[in-house]
């Protein structure tokens, strides 16, 4: 059996102190940041598209050379919900999904850190619409990879769904993820506004029965918690690793229940996210936010590839 002890991996080692790298991130950004040449962070989906005998190679030196820090999260295929097969295969291909990322993460280069899976605990990604991805499968896939990956390599278990409820409590989802955790070198997580009038430090709560979660963009912060109060043999081994902030944006452009997608003039959103952030991080204790990557650079109704606006703000908020 193999022991739970955590050891202190080189690459967590190096990230134990406040960030000096800037906040400012992008969902499938890395070529807009380095053609704009602004240093930051970008996380880049890569998908097996079902065909687990592919090993699709990553080389991130030219944006590492420019300072963005480039995290890609592998996923067995797109959510169901848009058209795809699930973040995870079926239970009896687990093992060819760990290889598939073994494989892509031994032979990448420059790649700042890995997510291994998207939002489990929703039933869009679900390989099985009938059968919930439970903590355990996610444990048994995420532990696996990490296990076997290199003392220099970052990893994170998949950031949860932090207001679904269709696997049950999402905060509970997560401690049982984080009981069990075998190591970890950054933990990714995710937030979101209902809309960009809503203050971002809103202390608005949810009904119960999550009357715990935040109503709001700080949706985060409980999770945040769980990793900060885990303790394990006398030590809390999650409170000093950099947190990812790997995917935010407000849900609905002008109200609750109006269109979906970002509003093109809600700059004062993105600003206030990140005023927010940074004095989080001023204050007291050893947890720290790393990164903001805005969801996202191209693609559906949160794209902001064609909002010269909210690239500008991006660009300003460094």
């Amino acid at each position: 059996e193999i022991s739970m002890l955590i050891p202190v991996s080189v690459a967590s080692a190096e990230m134990r102190n406040p960030p000096t790298h800037p906040l400012r991130g992008l969902h499938d950004g890395a070529e807009w940041l380095f053609n704009a040449q602004l240093p930051g962070w970008a996380v880049e989906p890569l998908y097996s598209h079902g065909d687990l005998s592919s090993t699709p190679i990553v080389d991130g030196s030219r944006y590492q050379q420019a300072g963005v820090r480039l995290i890609v999260r592998l996923n067995y295929s797109y959510a169901k919900g848009d058209g795809g097969q699930g973040t995870f295969p079926h239970p009896d291909r687990y093992a060819d999904f760990i290889n598939w990322c073994l494989r892509i993460i031994y032979r990448s280069r420059s790649v700042w850190g890995w997510i291994i899976g998207n939002e489990p605990n929703r039933a869009a990604e679900r390989p099985d619409p009938h059968r919930a991805i439970t903590p355990a499968d996610v444990l048994h896939i995420y532990n696996t990879v990490w296990y076997h990956a290199r003392t220099t390599d970052r990893l994170s278990p998949p950031s949860i769904d932090p207001t679904n409820y269709e696997s049950g409590d999402p905060r509970g989802y997560w401690q049982t993820i984080v009981n069990e955790l075998r190591g970890a070198e950054f933990f990714a997580l995710h937030a979101y506004s209902y809309g960009p009038q809503q203050p971002v430090d809103t202390r608005e709560r949810f009904n119960p029965p999550m009357g715990w979660q935040y109503y709001g963009f700080r949706m985060w912060e409980p999770f945040a918690a769980v990793l900060y109060n885990y303790r394990r043999d006398g030590v809390y081994p999650w409170r000093r690793l950099p947190i990812v902030i790997s995917e935010t944006n407000h849900l609905f452009r002008d109200h609750v229940g109006g269109p979906m997608g970002w509003n093109p003039s809600a700059t004062f959103w993105i600003r206030d996210v990140f005023d927010y952030v940074r004095r989080w991080n001023e204050g007291p204790g050893s947890q720290f936010v790393h990164a903001i990557c805005l969801y996202r650079h191209r693609g559906d109704v949160w794209r902001i590839d064609d909002k010269p606006a909210l690239l500008d703000a991006l660009r300003q908020v460094g």
